[in-house]
């Protein structure tokens, strides 16, 4: 295999597994891929025009990163946005951290990328 193959056949998603006592899973928080995060911060300015509100990012970010530890399948997708913000925010706000922070999307990344 050559070096563009590696790379490109590479499993690169971070992964952060949490247990999720109110919901009696565990799930895998991951990494987006590129056209993921782009598709979502084009989706993100797209919304800021329109006035949409935070429970749609949240939506989207849960449905672009949350997945099945079994066979690392996307749990959730637009038809879900609706059904998880009727979630307890305490827990949306959890998962959302953490995937705000493995996609570089958090203020502590941010910060912690421009004093590298």
């Amino acid at each position: 295999m050559n070096l563009r193959e590696t790379i490109l056949n590479s499993d690169d998603l971070v992964k952060e597994v949490m247990v999720i006592p109110e919901w009696d899973v565990t799930i895998n928080v991951c990494s987006m891929t590129g056209k993921q995060r782009a598709d979502l911060l084009d989706k993100a300015k797209e919304g800021e025009a329109k006035g949409q509100d935070l429970a749609d990012f949240y939506s989207k970010i849960l449905a672009m990163t949350v997945r099945d530890p079994e066979d690392n399948s996307l749990i959730f997708t637009e038809e879900d946005y609706d059904a998880l913000m009727d979630k307890n925010v305490k827990v949306i706000e959890r998962v959302v951290e953490v995937s705000l922070k493995i996609n570089g999307l958090s203020n502590d990344s941010i910060e912690e990328a421009e004093g590298n």
